[in-house]
């Protein structure tokens, strides 16, 4: 584990917030309608993605309907810890929520509890050597296509976590 990466990236709440909406937007897409992304779906997102290994495993997969199954299988890192790691991030996730929602990158639907984007894009864009970043948005986009394709208790059940 790469202290370091861990801690810059954890304190780092608009990373997170950006991370939150490539994988919102993507999962908007993919699933085609006019539904949000289920709010507890969204705390998955940064204990994967602020996770080095994981995140370099999973920015560099193709989106396709078997990544999420070939991810399981070929880096087992993911899901170790994983569980501790969705518990440790709860309050990051919440920060980088509320900055979203405050900046209108998120929109957060109170009825049915779903978030949807409320850009079509990025307000910024990320200096050429901040490759961690990028890759941590890309890993979160992909995040957001698992969470489109795969049963919510399908992906829960695989990476061996609870709710």
């Amino acid at each position: 584990m790469d202290i370091d990466f861990e801690r810059e990236v954890s304190q780092n709440a608009v990373l997170g917030s950006a991370a939150l909406w490539a994988a919102t937007n993507q999962y908007c897409e993919d699933i085609d309608t006019d539904r949000g992304v289920p709010i507890a779906h969204l705390f998955l997102v940064i204990p994967l993605v602020f996770h080095r290994q994981s995140a370099e495993t999973i920015y560099k997969l193709q989106m396709t309907a078997g990544s999420f199954y070939r991810a399981m299988t070929d880096e087992k890192t993911i899901t170790v810890g994983l569980q501790r790691r969705l518990q440790n991030h709860s309050r990051n996730t919440f920060e980088a929520l509320n900055l979203a929602f405050a900046s209108k990158l998120l929109i957060l639907d109170q009825e049915e509890l779903e978030v949807i984007p409320g850009r079509k894009s990025l307000p910024f864009t990320y200096p050429k050597h901040a490759t961690d970043a990028k890759n941590i948005v890309a890993a979160g986009k992909r995040v957001g296509n698992w969470l489109a394709v795969t049963e919510f208790p399908v992906l829960c059940k695989l990476l061996r976590i609870r709710f």
